[in-house]
């Protein structure tokens, strides 16, 4: 006879299913309120396709006097590169040897859910260290996303997911993926008008998000 308890099968439900119950060992060191505890518990979202094809994929940015912008594809090998660019630009880095930045002056974090990105600047980002009995050697790190909103024209077209704002919680385990950063969990934060608009040209290029060739893009 079935318990009625779901046993997570997969490794980012597991992690998911961790910060639901202990999110404290991950907020331990800032403040955790009522729209994070919201976002942690959000039930999923109809447009998302969760697992492997939604993650945190890459930021775009300028340096200080160039006005071409820069990409960093958010990668295994690049993670503490953005991390840093992020920490740099205003997001919350908690529990992280840092390193000097890009001399980043402007950027922006572009998550793909599956089938088209939302976005949203690093001053929004908060980036947790996972405890530590998650996994000794890489610990499940956990990210939270504030404001992100539609960004290409697929899911701009979309009044549902355009006209609002999205909190997205990603997560960081011990696998070995190129792209690391997993989306688990997102929610509706409100009204897209509301959120702060990154003001960064349209893009015409195949990576799914600005420069145009008029501010030329740059991949490091």
């Amino acid at each position: 006879m079935s318990s009625g308890i779901h046993v997570p099968s997969k490794k980012h439900e597991a992690a998911l299913c961790m910060m639901r119950v202990r999110p404290l060992d991950w907020l331990r060191h800032g403040p955790i309120d009522v729209r994070d505890l919201q976002l942690i518990n959000a039930n999923p979202a109809p447009f998302v396709s969760y697992g492997h094809t939604s993650y945190v994929r890459k930021l775009y940015y300028r340096k200080a006097g160039d006005e071409r912008f820069y990409e960093s594809n958010w990668t295994v090998e690049n993670n503490q590169k953005c991390m840093d660019i992020v920490a740099q630009m205003g997001g919350n880095v908690v529990g992280f040897e840092s390193g000097a930045a890009d001399g980043a002056v402007n950027d922006l974090t572009f998550t793909l859910v599956g089938w088209g990105f939302l976005s949203t600047r690093a001053e929004n980002v908060r980036i947790f260290r996972g405890p530590l009995d998650t996994c000794s050697i890489h610990p499940w790190d956990a990210m939270i996303l504030r404001d992100c909103t539609a960004s290409t024209d697929n899911m701009i077209a979309e009044e549902e997911i355009s006209s609002r704002k999205w909190d997205i919680l990603a997560m960081k385990m011990c696998e070995d993926y190129d792209a690391p950063w997993l989306v688990v969990a997102i929610c509706d934060s409100g009204a897209a008008s509301d959120a702060h608009n990154p003001g960064l040209p349209d893009c015409t290029c195949a990576c799914g998000g600005p420069p145009t060739d008029q501010q030329q893009c740059t991949t490091s």
